[in-house]
């Protein structure tokens, strides 16, 4: 036996009674072939009352389904089956991605291609890339590479930049890159000072910004870990709410506090790694990942009364929003309030949500509230 609503009730009422007439049967032949009181029938028409589920299987055995029943909203999303699922996965997802565009970037062409250029080894010859990197990873564990990534300021950038945010008692007094590099047989191959642009956009990524403790280029943990699949899904249903506004994302403020304390401005994030004919695709992608800066949340209710929240992700870095992420939330129909509020914090939403406004627009669209009255 199926579940309807009072909608569907109406839908169902309505379609069988024209497919009636088109048979040449009155309303009072209905009645009579289903046992169901004129006046119920005539509510039930209306949309006032709604028949028994039992009679309405027994109407659309008899006279069909409407069409209006069968149409569906089609989602492609990542699945999570409750809120908590949604809560301890979100960031962890979050990362994995972010993890995973970092090493894009470390094994693309134009990233080999510009270390190839700018440095040297011993025999003034360009590395290979297994040798090379080998190289930058121990390089990128040095502690006087990291004194140098948290306290050398070029000084040619104070010419072109405000002056840094640091505390200006803080002077580097450590050796120089040139001399740090030298010691793992690292030797600079261009005059300008762009590699020491490079290899600030390299501590940058190692460890600069993305807290990922487990995290090393080119190693296995994050590439290992299962990211969910986006499916299709059909929604037998409407929306019924849609929410929007702005994410405080962490690993956003970290980069820009980064910017900030070097004084470098924020278009240099867009630092491409193709050193020359650098085109577009060639920039350091795993910016966009940092940029999590927008939501967007659409509240479904099914023709079965059930609730699934979809969440869209967006990265707003450039003129073109990008959606990143999407996310399609089942929602304990008993504690709808109680489950939306666990996805805007998990979100770490930027506007606090006021729960009786929310309350008021759920119940102007239809949606039942656990816990509150309802005068039918």
């Amino acid at each position: 036996m199926g579940s309807y609503t009072k909608l569907e009730s109406q839908l169902i009422v309505v379609h069988s009674i024209k497919v009636a007439e088109r048979r040449g049967e009155s309303q009072a032949e209905i009645c009579e072939e289903f046992d169901i009181d004129p006046s119920l029938l005539s509510r039930a028409k209306k949309g006032e009352r709604k028949l028994q589920n039992e009679t309405l299987d027994m109407l659309t055995s008899h006279y069909g389904r409407p069409n209006s029943l069968a149409a569906g909203i089609y989602i492609k999303a990542e699945k999570l089956n409750t809120t908590s699922e949604f809560k301890k996965s979100y960031n962890l997802v979050n990362d994995i991605l972010f993890a995973q565009k970092l090493n894009e970037v470390w094994c693309c062409p134009a990233f080999l291609k510009t270390i190839q250029m700018i440095l040297l080894n011993n025999d003034a010859e360009p590395y290979d890339e297994l040798n090379l990197k080998s190289q930058l990873h121990e390089l990128l564990a040095d502690e006087a590479f990291k004194e140098w990534f948290d306290l050398y300021e070029p000084q040619s950038l104070t010419f072109t930049f405000p002056l840094s945010q640091k505390e200006s008692n803080i002077a580097y007094q450590g050796p120089s890159l040139k001399e740090i590099l030298a010691l793992y047989k690292i030797h600079v191959a261009t005059k300008d000072e762009i590699y020491i642009t490079f290899f600030q956009r390299l501590g940058h990524m190692a460890y600069g910004l993305c807290g990922l403790k487990e995290f090393n280029f080119e190693n296995t943990v994050f590439s290992l870990k299962n990211i969910p699949i986006e499916e299709e899904y059909v929604i037998r249903g409407s929306s019924i709410m849609n929410l929007s506004g702005q994410l405080k994302n962490k690993k956003l403020l970290d980069t820009y506090k980064f910017f900030k304390q070097y004084s470098l401005k924020k278009h240099l994030n867009c630092f491409p790694f193709s050193y020359s004919e650098a085109k577009v695709k060639d920039r350091t992608e795993y910016d966009s990942s940092l940029n999590l800066s927008e939501y967007s949340l659409t509240i479904y209710q099914t023709n079965n009364l059930e609730y699934y929240a979809e969440i869209k992700i967006f990265d707003t870095s450039s003129i073109l929003k990008t959606q990143k992420r999407k996310c399609l939330v089942k929602l304990d129909g008993t504690k709808i309030i109680e489950d939306l509020m666990i996805i805007f914090k998990a979100l770490n939403i930027e506007d606090e949500i006021d729960k009786q406004n929310l309350k008021i627009k759920l119940a102007e669209v239809g949606a039942s509230l656990p816990g509150v009255i309802s005068l039918d």
